[in-house]
């Protein structure tokens, strides 16, 4: 009972989306404002986590963030995304070619076998 109360009188609209709308905004958000970059994004019991798989495969580089503290217009997933890339050092404007060439050792699958 005290949780449908909550989920009523809950002024935060994104508490309220479904799972699976809120990912597809944050993917798009993500896609629209940072093109060409690998983005995974999951939304689990009230938290939402973005990584970003080019930078690192053995170890998505990302951020987690409370449901119910994002902003409505979801600003604060782009704000994330791009202090993620500026961390690496990387293009907000999009995956350049070399960038991506210089983040293919990176990944396990491309490892030579010994």
């Amino acid at each position: 009972m005290a949780e449908e109360y909550r989920a009523i009188t809950s002024l935060n609209p994104n508490e309220l989306k479904p799972d699976l709308t809120l990912h597809n905004e944050c993917l798009e958000i993500l896609h629209r404002h940072y093109p060409g970059w690998a983005w995974h994004v999951e939304v689990l019991q009230g938290l939402v986590i973005v990584r970003n798989l080019d930078l690192n495969r053995n170890k998505p580089w990302g951020f987690g963030m409370k449901r119910d503290m994002m902003d409505v217009d979801l600003k604060c997933v782009m704000r994330g995304g791009g202090e993620v890339l500026e961390r690496f050092k990387r293009s907000r404007r999009g995956l350049k070619p070399e960038e991506y060439l210089e983040a293919l050792p990176t990944w396990p699958f491309l490892q030579p076998e010994m």
